[in-house]
């Protein structure tokens, strides 16, 4: 590259003589620190010396130069300089987007002409397999996608031509932008009323064990004569060859007719790896090739891997391990009894030996009742990086020795060091994460996570639960970084593994139905998955479609009985049904299946509501008591919770008390968020006791740590609304356009018209404001936005519809109570009667100012709406009505 370009590229803003004494100066170093003063070639034409260092794009160029397009889509594992930023150098950054287009491009072509060659020659499995790897970069583009279609169904697979034409569609459907393209279809279509051929199953390829010797000869029979089918007579050598074969060949049938029976019933059988034995001494083996055997074992489409959650909760009902205790190591013995407890017919055994500078690593099939080895294979890795790709081929082995073909393999078998990382060290990480996570170990399992990216900065997996994790601690815009970072490297990760991250990915950003979209696509390739229906139903769920969620968590049960995250989702279902008896006996059976789960803060609090709607307060405060020994956050949670009973009881005095003691435990390090809800819950509470300064204070301490900290768009509402109403406008605005900035899903948009349309009530625009509202509305029909609507229907001169709807509020407790809305909802009698006085009806408004004083009989008497209502009723007595306020 000429100098003037590189001087160009990176200081674009010094001036010639700065630049080239940077420039310089940069190369000095380089040769310097890498010990190579021959390292650059050239004076004002500079190129790298291929002697002395040589670079995978130079080597992928010269590939496809040679017509070696093979090699050249095995060099490209990514995109050019992924994740390489310069500030302050954009046309560094266009030169590297030009360039990284331009190798995209090249590998896309290879593939291209790799598939258009092998269909030429009649090899359909192998154009497939080559279009596989071309749609999964665009696995949009039609032209692709038909292409595909016509070589799998060429191959004899149409089933998997017609998957890909279902997940085609599903993915066009769930992006705007793109139009569905009729050949799809209409190719799927063709293939749908061709005649269906039946098709045996596959005949499995067997190798020779590698640690199984031929018997010796006084072990076989006799010879007799036999003639081969060439008229030459066998040698005893040749009869020992095919007595082992015979031997190898049933071993290998009746494993391949275990698992293959229950694949013709489309009820894949599951097998369960125990956990690898590490001979070597060296850590960085625990749990990384446990991690790497589960990932490459899961791209089967023959058997399930039976998850390591439910082998925890199988060894608690064998009372192996107590209830919140972590399971021991899971060796052969005790996996075979795991195995045997929940009906599975095989267990996978791997071992991993020193052998001088060398590794052997061993995966054995075994049968779980009998601890016979149904097949065994072995392999020497020379070094300790290599490790990962000896499992990979073995786990290719053993998926072959379960009976898949070669054509089954091809379609599901994506490289390990590709679908998780090369980095031995990185994977060691990621697996502890994972192990940390599912023991509740959140903090511990982030940290790990990050240092497990921070040696491999692609990879995806880790990147994918780091965002989860971020998004889960109000980060969305470090959530945001880490997905977009999984999502490029997506084309590294298995099939199955690129259906879980999208999924994951449009779940956390709010776009739930095509959540559930990609997981359904992911129950079309793998069936037998043994999560997706609780993840179906946890999104249906969150989407306020409870009867959907309990079927859908319902078959989720039906797999799997023991997870009591499903029956605490299956509560939740119910009591959004207002079927409080059901709710309560799938809490009961979570707490019974995991006792700690009582205590976990959101969870605690929701049962509380449930038993508080079901009429049963005493109980619900005895939970929430629970939490008052526990740690700071768990203490003010229940502190928040108690509080909100309270409420509900009309003591707001004691109330108010809890808020503070709430407010006090949250003020720590990371719970910004937390604390600023308790700053509002308190300041509602002190609006409700006509303590308006204290209130005023409140608000602006939780406005202090909206500036200070990230909070998602549904809090910056709460936060904005609440302003409104006091009358700082300011500062609502303030929140208003920090919320127009980050609102990205249509639930953000919805919070953010429900802010713009109380900002437009307080400046006289009241239809612009109910047209905000309803659109809201259409969106989250949930009690708080009800309750501005009602408002605004007020002040747009629908003080009718209003009064309905603040009625309607009232009766709707399950929908407030313990929540934001719940001091909207507990005056809304109030609100209803007092416009229904301004319209003149006095008998419904002392009805409702009535409901208002009877729903707190043991309530403070110093209350605003109390006092209001009372005032108000003793006018009505006296045939007084309420002024009118003029409209304006």
């Amino acid at each position: 590259m000429p100098r003037d370009k590189l001087l160009v590229l990176f200081w674009p803003e010094s001036d010639t003589d700065r630049a080239r004494h940077a420039l310089d100066q940069t190369l000095y170093s380089l040769k310097r620190e890498l010990g190579a003063e021959s390292l650059v070639l050239g004076r004002e034409e500079l190129s790298l010396n291929p002697a002395v260092i040589t670079s995978d794009v130079a080597d992928f160029k010269v590939a496809l130069a040679n017509g070696d397009h093979a090699s050249a889509v095995e060099l490209y594992t990514g995109a050019f300089l992924d994740g390489v930023y310069l500030s302050g150098a954009p046309e560094f950054e266009r030169w590297v987007d030009d360039e990284r287009a331009a190798r995209m491009h090249d590998v896309e072509s290879a593939l291209e002409t790799l598939a258009t060659s092998a269909a030429a020659r009649g090899d359909h499995q192998a154009a497939a397999q080559w279009l596989q790897r071309l749609a999964a970069r665009n696995p949009r583009r039609t032209r692709v996608v038909v292409a595909l279609m016509s070589e799998l169904a060429a191959s004899g697979d149409r089933s998997g031509a017609l998957r890909h034409a279902d997940i085609y569609h599903t993915l066009v459907r769930d992006d705007p932008d793109v139009e569905p393209n009729p050949a799809v279809a209409a190719l799927a279509d063709k293939l749908r009323r061709e005649p269906t051929v039946r098709e045996s199953p596959p005949a499995p390829v067997y190798e020779m064990p590698a640690d199984v010797a031929p018997p010796p000869p006084q072990a076989l029979s006799p010879p007799q004569p036999v003639v081969s089918p060439t008229g030459r007579r066998l040698t005893p050598r040749a009869y020992r060859v095919a007595a082992v074969a015979a031997v190898v060949l049933a071993v290998g049938l009746s494993t391949a007719w275990m698992f293959w029976n229950r694949h013709r019933v489309e009820e894949r059988a599951w097998i369960l790896p125990a956990d690898f034995e590490n001979r070597t001494r060296d850590s960085v083996f625990d749990r990384a090739l446990d991690a790497a055997l589960t990932t490459g074992l899961q791209q089967s489409a023959y058997v399930n891997v039976f998850p390591r959650s439910r082998v925890q909760q199988t060894l608690v009902r064998m009372e192996r391990v107590g209830r919140g205790v972590s399971a021991p190591p899971l060796d052969e013995s005790l996996a075979r009894e795991v195995a045997q407890r929940e009906g599975i017919s095989a267990v996978v055994v791997g071992a991993v030996d020193r052998v001088d500078s060398s590794y052997m690593v061993t995966l054995r099939l075994v049968d779980a009742t009998s601890g016979a080895a149904l097949a065994a294979e072995s392999k020497v890795a020379r070094r300790r990086a290599d490790v990962i790709d000896v499992v990979d081929d073995l786990v290719r082995r053993i998926r072959r020795d379960i009976g898949e073909s070669a054509s089954a393999l091809a379609k599901h078998d994506r490289p390990l060091p590709q679908a998780t990382t090369r980095s031995l060290e990185a994977l060691h990480k990621y697996a502890a994460a994972n192990a940390a996570m599912q023991e509740g170990r959140r903090a511990e399992a982030i940290e790990l996570w990050e240092r497990a990216v921070a040696l491999d900065s692609d990879f995806a997996l880790a990147h994918a639960e780091l965002g989860a994790a971020a998004y889960f601690g109000n980060d969305r815009p470090l959530g945001e970084a880490h997905f977009a970072r999984a999502l490029r490297t997506l084309d590294r990760l298995t099939d199955r593994e690129q259906l879980l991250v999208r999924a994951a990915v449009e779940r956390w950003r709010g776009n739930r139905e095509r959540a559930i979209a990609l997981r359904r696509a992911l129950l079309d390739q793998y069936p037998g998955d043994p999560s997706a229906w609780g993840q179906i139903g946890y999104d249906f769920m969150r989407l306020g479609r409870d009867r959907e969620a309990i079927d859908a968590l319902r078959k989720q049960l039906t797999r799997d009985s023991s997870n009591a995250s499903v029956w605490i989702n299956l509560a939740t279902s119910y009591k959004g049904l207002g079927d409080y008896t059901e709710a309560l006996r799938a809490y009961a059976r979570a707490f019974a299946l995991q006792p700690t789960l009582l205590r976990v803060n959101n969870l605690n609090h929701e049962y509380g509501l449930a038993l508080v709607l079901s009429g049963h307060l005493a109980e619900a405060r005895a939970a929430y008591d629970t939490m008052l020994h526990g740690d700071a956050d768990q203490r003010a949670q229940g502190e928040r919770s108690i509080g909100l009973l309270f409420m509900l009881q009309g003591r707001y005095g004691d109330a108010v008390e809890r808020f503070r003691k709430a407010t006090m435990l949250s003020h720590v390090p990371n719970r910004a968020l937390t604390e600023a809800r308790n700053h509002l819950f308190l300041a509602a509470a002190q609006q409700e006791k006509g303590w308006r300064d204290s209130a005023r204070t409140e608000l602006r301490a939780a406005h202090a740590l909206f500036r200070r900290a990230y909070f998602e768009p549904a809090f910056l509402m709460y936060l904005g609304k609440a302003l409104v109403r006091d009358g700082q406008m300011p500062l609502a605005a303030e929140v208003l356009d920090t919320l127009r900035r980050r609102a990205q899903s249509t639930i953000d948009r919805a919070n953010l018209l429900v802010l713009a349309g109380e900002m437009a009530i307080v400046q006289g625009r009241a239809d612009s404001a109910v047209r905000s509202f309803r659109l809201a509305y259409a969106t989250d029909s949930s009690a708080y936005v009800a309750e501005s609507l009602a408002r605004g229907l007020a002040a747009a001169g629908d003080v009718a519809g209003a009064a309905r709807a603040y009625e309607s509020l009232a009766a709707s407790r399950d929908e407030w109570y313990g929540w934001e809305g719940e001091q909207y909802g507990l005056t809304a009698p109030h609100t209803a009667a007092a416009l229904y006085d301004r319209m003149g009806d006095s008998a419904r408004a002392r009805t409702n100012y009535e409901r208002l004083l009877s729903q707190w009989p043991a309530g403070d008497s110093d209350l605003v709406s109390v006092r209001q209502s009372r005032d108000a009723l003793a006018r009505l007595r006296r045939g007084t009505r309420v002024l009118q306020p003029e409209r304006r």
